[in-house]
């Protein structure tokens, strides 16, 4: 139940993110336009590839988690550290 929770979880972090790209788009956006702060070329380039580094991350992790979760599945683990060090 336990790994199934977590694959769960990594499957709603995606979710969750795709939810809230718009959102910080447009934010980012918002920050790029302003008279202030376009003229910081480097700002620029990190609000630039801010999302594309995001999604890569995030997309990291969950696949991390779910690999994580299905390798202790097929070796049948979850007994925990009493396992590990025996």
């Amino acid at each position: 139940m336990r790994a199934a929770l977590k694959i769960f979880g990594a499957v709603l972090l995606i979710i969750f993110l795709a939810a809230m790209t718009p959102e910080m788009l447009s934010s980012l956006a918002t920050v790029t336009a302003d008279v202030n702060i376009a003229d910081y070329t480097l700002l620029e380039m990190v609000i630039t590839w801010a999302p594309a580094l995001l999604w890569l991350g995030a997309l990291g992790a969950v696949g991390f988690m779910i690999f994580s979760e299905v390798k202790m599945r097929k070796s049948g683990g979850g007994g925990g550290r009493a396992k590990r060090y025996r």
